[in-house]
């Protein structure tokens, strides 16, 4: 069992060229992967900046991203279940206990996000 810190009740997630840090636990992505998950972070970041409280912080449909991204939807689709996937499957074998249904990744409506309570940054 490996130790992860978690920052006063938040994720750390740091998004660097090749993966993704969660709490210590890194996750690889591959380049459609880092695409999708970079735009997300890329949200989430503006919506810090502009002082939005946590409840308003974007969430974005398929079809936005994929309109963004120059992606087709379903392959959008794909690489959020990838990434999910692969960060939970991760984090509790590194952790020794699962992530926890939206812990990073948060479905919201008919959107996606990243949590607003994960520390999100870019190195």
């Amino acid at each position: 069992t490996r130790f992860v810190h978690v920052s006063h009740g938040a994720r750390v997630v740091e998004l660097r060229e090749e993966d993704v840090v969660v709490d210590g636990v890194e996750v690889p992505l591959s380049p459609g992967m880092r695409a999708v998950v970079g735009f997300l972070v890329d949200r989430h970041l503006e919506d810090v900046r502009d002082g939005k409280a946590p409840e308003d912080f974007c969430a974005f449909t398929l079809a936005e991203m994929a309109e963004e991204l120059g992606m087709v939807r379903t392959t959008v689709q794909k690489q959020l279940w990838r990434f999910r996937q692969r960060l939970e499957e991760r984090y509790r074998v590194r952790a020794g206990r699962p992530l926890g249904e939206g812990a990073v990744l948060e479905a919201v409506e008919d959107g996606w996000r990243f949590g607003a309570r994960c520390l999100v940054r870019v190195r």
